[in-house]
């Protein structure tokens, strides 16, 4: 990457700019790319299947089987928020659930069977928490 924004160029182009890097060096690495195209107002044209590194940037751009399916602009579809909230709200009211059952069941002193009782139910709950993901996510993509 150094070498790409060293003669502070017009245009960047990155492939996977933080696809070998850990979390905190991604971090860097993005907030160097803002840094320059607020900076020296470079224009940064990068290629990521990382929603973190695609969060940085002011357009992105989906690609789907080969042609331009959605362009979203930073601070546009607002109903976005909402739509990853559902999934998000569904696992809170489980483990609500399964925090006073397994308090209901503690307090009667039934210890094994409390044990796998929960993870049962924590396994559905991963499952089930998957499926509307994916499902919300799917929905995202008719959205926009």
């Amino acid at each position: 990457m150094a070498r790409a924004i060293i003669h502070d160029p017009a245009i960047v182009f990155a492939d996977e700019p933080t696809g070998n890097l850990d979390s905190k060096s991604s971090k860097q690495a993005m907030e160097s790319l803002v840094s320059i195209h607020e900076k020296d107002e470079s224009t940064i044209m990068m290629v990521s299947h990382d929603a973190y590194a695609a969060s940085f940037c002011e357009r992105i751009l989906f690609i789907k089987d080969g042609k331009l399916s959605t362009e979203i602009h930073r601070g546009d579809n607002k109903q976005i928020l909402f739509l990853f909230m559902i999934p998000f709200a569904v696992a809170v009211a489980h483990a609500g659930f399964a925090f006073s059952a397994l308090q209901s069941m503690l307090a009667a002193s039934v210890l094994w069977p409390s044990i796998i009782i929960l993870s049962v139910f924590l396994i559905i709950h991963t499952i089930n928490f998957l499926i509307i993901r994916r499902i919300y996510i799917n929905k995202i993509a008719t959205v926009m």
